[in-house]
């Protein structure tokens, strides 16, 4: 295969040649040769004190609750996950590496209790239900300091570090949702979540109780992004329960007392609880029982998380995780899992949303603040000079070398002009006179959460 194709890939394009027998690899973004760690195949997960990972640290989430009118809380203090660390050793050199893997606190606890993972400074007792932890290491590292470094040096990450439990990857692909483990696990869906300054109305607009009523939103345009659906509707379920174990936590608690915290949860909630909420609403008010994570039964599936436990557990030998490709577009979703058109889109909307070349570079863009809010970049049609935008996760995502840093970011208000031409390009059905597009919607939702006060 010529080189050249490789960039012809759309969003899946490669990010480094891998050339066998050769202990360097090339890096498509920045045109440099860094060392080639090997496949994952070829390598064994190494015990440490008979276990297969160590306990490294805690994860916490990074935004503040920005509708913290309604949900009477400012922040969430409490850890949300775990950081554990493990050896790989290569199975010819017996070259040795560390990895990662980061965990939500409700699957973590799930799967220790399953003895599907064991951890050196972390052990359970099913007798007494308890868990005991390395108090000695109190490490709390943000999520969005894990996602940066995740980010700025995929290549170098053997395997995906993030851990998403099979019933909520089911639950993202079954609403056509693209995003891959480090964008949309538990964790991360909460901290994107609470950052919505009206989350409590989001909550009503998006939540659905089954799939025609998501296609129907999203037809009528109540739901412009199915990525934001899900997050909104799981943290839906999770954000009552994560108040109430707050109210309970103390800045400086050590790992066994957030363990101690977090089992105090007898029954998880399901993810997909939100569409038993839904249907709940249509039917007679019922008085329901009301358990000790005070989430009703009503809302809460025989099984925590439906999980399939047999294709669930991780063993001593590290299998490849596979990162599922979604095909279904998120303007165009189709909740069958077909790629075709749910419905007529106008010229004008279809042209809102443009993919940028594989070549673009993007710069920054500024509020006034300085702050940076998203990227863009520049592309000639129809003799125009067009803005291609994405928010701050598309900009996440871009391969090294197609984002320039260095550059003067531009501010948001100097496209706003723009903007309004197309605005009456729109009332015109012009859609060659539209100069802003977005590169997904998710990508236009992000900037009208911007307030005007930021870039007027």
């Amino acid at each position: 295969m010529r080189v050249q194709s490789l960039g012809r890939w759309g969003t899946r394009k490669p990010t480094a040649l891998v050339f066998e027998g050769y202990d360097w690899m090339f890096t498509l973004g920045n045109n440099e040769a860094v060392p080639y760690i090997g496949n994952i195949s070829d390598y064994k997960l190494q015990e440490t004190n008979g276990c297969q990972y160590r306990f490294s640290g805690m994860i916490s989430l990074k935004n503040e609750v920005a509708d913290s009118k309604h949900f009477k809380i400012t922040s969430i203090e409490i850890p949300v996950g775990v950081i554990l660390k493990g050896k790989l050793v290569h199975s010819q050199t017996s070259n040795v590496i560390e990895v990662f893997k980061y965990y939500a606190m409700p699957d973590f606890i799930h799967l220790m209790k399953e003895d599907a993972l064991t951890i050196d400074g972390i052990t359970y007792d099913k007798s007494s239900d308890s868990f005991s932890g390395d108090d000695s290491n109190n490490i709390l590292i943000d999520i969005k300091t894990l996602l940066d470094d995740y980010q700025s040096s995929r290549n170098s990450f053997l395997q995906n570090p993030w851990y998403r439990d099979k019933s909520l990857l089911d639950l993202c692909l079954k609403f056509g949702s693209k995003k891959d483990d480090s964008q949309q696990n538990l964790m991360t869906i909460i901290n994107n979540a609470i950052a919505d300054p009206m989350l409590s109305e989001s909550i009503k607009t998006h939540r659905v109780s089954n799939m025609d009523e998501l296609r129907e939103k999203m037809l009528s345009g109540v739901i412009y992004s199915v990525s934001t659906a899900v997050d909104i509707n799981v943290a839906s379920v999770y954000l009552p329960l994560l108040i109430k174990l707050n109210s309970q936590f103390k800045i400086g608690d050590h790992i066994s007392r957030v363990l101690e915290i977090w089992n105090s949860v007898k029954e998880f909630p399901a993810v997909d609880a939100f569409m038993y909420a839904s249907e709940k609403e249509n039917t007679p008010a019922e008085s329901e029982p009301t358990s000790n994570t005070g989430i009703t039964d009503a809302t809460k599936p025989v099984e925590a998380f439906g999980r399939d436990d047999s294709k669930n557990k991780e063993v001593s030998s590290v299998k490849v995780e596979k990162e599922v490709t979604q095909v279904v577009d998120a303007e165009n979703v189709n909740v069958t899992g077909s790629t075709e058109p749910t419905g007529q889109q106008s010229d004008c909307s279809v042209a809102l949303i443009k993919k940028p070349s594989p070549s673009s570079v993007f710069k920054q863009l500024i509020d006034n603040s300085g702050n940076v809010v998203g990227v863009y970049t520049m592309e000639n049609a129809n003799g125009k000079k067009k803005y291609i935008i994405g928010n701050a996760d598309f900009a996440s995502t871009l391969p090294e070398g197609a984002l320039n840093t260095t550059a003067p970011g531009c501010p948001v208000g100097k496209i706003i002009p723009f903007m309004l031409k197309d605005v009456y390009a729109v009332a015109k059905n012009n859609a060659n006179g539209i100069l802003v597009s977005f590169v997904d919607t998710e990508s236009i939702m992000s900037f009208v959460k911007i307030p005007p006060t930021a870039y007027l």
